[in-house]
């Protein structure tokens, strides 16, 4: 998945200020070594999250790779918060497993060091097909429902947990997201979501993937009725229960 943004730093400010919480902002800033207006003059306008390659460890953990970005406005206030990265970092489980990466433009961090390198060094030219259906826009974003779901099998004992699984890959494609164009005092935001079958009316298509959804929880609800029901029945119902010594 893919989101980028174009955005005013300022607007975090005015934010905090809207909601009374700039000073405990900068009180938590400064504990670490910079301030609110040492952000709003470091970044610049354009932010870029990534999140893939998704695998499940031996513990059946999801572990997928995740790649933030942001434009640096100021050089020499932007090492105010890369210090204070740091500082927070210190001893946290995440400590050396992220990795981190800066030019004169740009500041980037991941999990992936190759990627870091690569982007800040601007060695990432890949043309994705995705990228001409959310640019130009200040707010993007794109979504593979197909990907993520193929990282995410569930167990083969798990029927039900296989059944629904199913459903979900034949029914969900991708999603495209763009927007963030005012208009009259609105924000304007466009959500594409794109089914496997192009050919079905989009309200068929769901309607039969809710019924599948609904078939297969009674289903499972009915099994496990019927092994609670197997499990009960077992149970020595004329079981003696003997009252305690001080009762006699």
């Amino acid at each position: 998945g893919v989101f980028s943004m174009n955005y005013k730093p300022e607007l975090i400010k005015e934010l905090l200020k809207l909601t009374g919480m700039e000073g405990f902002a900068n009180v938590g800033a400064s504990m670490v070594g910079f301030s609110t207006d040492d952000f709003v003059k470091a970044v610049g306008n354009d932010v870029l999250f990534c999140l893939g390659d998704l695998t499940i460890d031996s513990s059946g953990v999801l572990q997928p790779k995740g790649f933030f970005a942001t434009s640096i406005a100021d050089k020499v206030a932007f090492g105010k918060i890369i210090a204070a990265g740091k500082k927070m970092g210190q001893g946290a489980p995440v400590d050396g497993k992220l990795f981190y990466n800066a030019n004169d433009n740009y500041f980037a961090i991941g999990t992936d060091k190759s990627l870091v390198d690569d982007f800040v060094g601007g060695k990432q030219k890949n043309r994705l097909p995705f990228l001409d259906k959310i640019s130009g826009k200040p707010v993007g974003g794109y979504m593979n429902f197909q990907y993520i779901l193929a990282s995410m099998k569930p167990a083969v004992k798990d029927s039900a947990a296989q059944a629904l699984h199913a459903a979900s890959v034949a029914m969900w494609d991708n999603v495209y997201i763009t927007g963030g164009d005012a208009d009259n005092g609105a924000i304007r935001q466009h959500v594409e979501v794109n089914l496997i079958d192009k050919k079905m009316n989009s309200l068929k298509a769901l309607n039969n993937y809710l019924n599948t959804m609904g078939m297969i929880a009674k289903k499972n609800e009915d099994k496990f009725k019927e092994e609670f029901k197997m499990f009960d029945s077992e149970v020595d119902s004329t079981m003696t229960i003997k009252a305690p010594m001080s009762q006699l």
